[in-house]
């Protein structure tokens, strides 16, 4: 199975273009849900707590290998980048289950595309916000809140993934 960059690299090679995997917009949807579904669950929740850590600590191999299977979808181009925001805005909030996959998609998102890959950021601070702001019994979200100051950290932990020169990655923010 090859991504349609792939197939159009080789144009005189009719047998890669039957090998291109096309998704269409519903299998897209169904593989965005089912990994937010499954590997973004809480811990905290009743079912997780009465299982035994030999169970725990084989739902959580699950997830992670479910978790690097689907960013390896995107590195390799059979999903858009821009289905990466759908994994990224998770980064703070699950950090310890799953920082050091998701920083290295962000990496690999950055060298496959750098624009790509600062939209992708840049929609999971948005869809976050959104989020936070449609759980606020007010209009405002409130700048002092928990979940607020996580929403920061995570826009820190982006800009700091796009280095600290401002001037050079400007225009991938842009």
């Amino acid at each position: 199975m090859f991504n349609s960059k792939l197939a159009a690299d080789f144009p005189e090679h009719e047998l890669l273009q039957s090998l291109q995997v096309k998704l269409d917009a519903e299998s897209t949807h169904r593989i965005n849900s089912f990994v937010v579904d499954n590997c973004f669950v809480s811990q905290e929740e009743e079912s997780f707590q009465n299982m035994d850590q030999h169970t725990q600590i084989q739902l959580m191999y699950k997830r992670r290998n479910l978790l690097g299977q689907y960013c390896k979808l995107i590195i390799y181009g059979v999903l858009p980048v821009i289905d990466a925001s759908l994994v990224l805005r998770h980064y703070t909030k699950f950090y310890n289950d799953f920082g050091d996959i998701l920083k290295h998609l962000l990496q690999k998102c950055k060298e496959l595309d750098k624009v790509s890959a600062a939209k992708a950021a840049i929609l999971a601070l948005i869809t976050s916000y959104e989020e936070l702001r449609a759980l606020s019994a007010s209009q405002y979200v409130d700048p002092n809140s928990e979940e607020f100051g996580s929403l920061k950290d995570l826009a820190r932990r982006f800009g700091l993934s796009f280095g600290p020169d401002n001037v050079k990655t400007g225009t991938q923010l842009l």
